[in-house]
């Protein structure tokens, strides 16, 4: 147990090196997100032109890295704090697919991701 604990703070750590400690538990509002699409294994969540997506995923990362070091206790209703979740950007790096391979799961991502986002401002 200690050693899995031990790879789990490891995880964390590696994931959330820019990120505070006292913000790693929150979850992160979405935003400004153009559009959530349903997939049938979770969501694609797509960020307005000049989003910094790599740092939304650097940031969502962190936050699951968090969530699964704690054994997802107290994970509220953020779409990133639940067993099975899996977060990648898309190949064109204006998105992120918020997946996972439990059905379950995958409808409540669609459900939660709505929750926890932010339309993005008309110009």
């Amino acid at each position: 147990h200690e050693a899995a604990a031990a790879a789990l703070e490891g995880f964390e750590e590696a994931e959330c090196r820019q990120v505070p400690q006292k913000a790693r538990a929150a979850c992160p509002v979405l935003g400004p997100v153009a559009a959530i699409e349903d997939r049938t294994d979770g969501v694609r969540i797509t960020f307005a032109a000049g989003a910094a997506v790599d740092a939304i995923v650097a940031q969502m990362r962190c936050h699951l890295a968090f969530a699964r070091a704690r054994g997802f206790a107290e994970a509220g209703d953020c779409p990133l704090y639940m067993r099975g979740v899996a977060i990648a950007p898309t190949s064109d790096g204006h998105a992120i697919d918020v997946t996972s391979s439990d059905g379950a799961v995958a409808r409540e991502i669609q459900v939660r991701s709505r929750l926890t986002s932010t339309p993005a401002r008309e110009p």
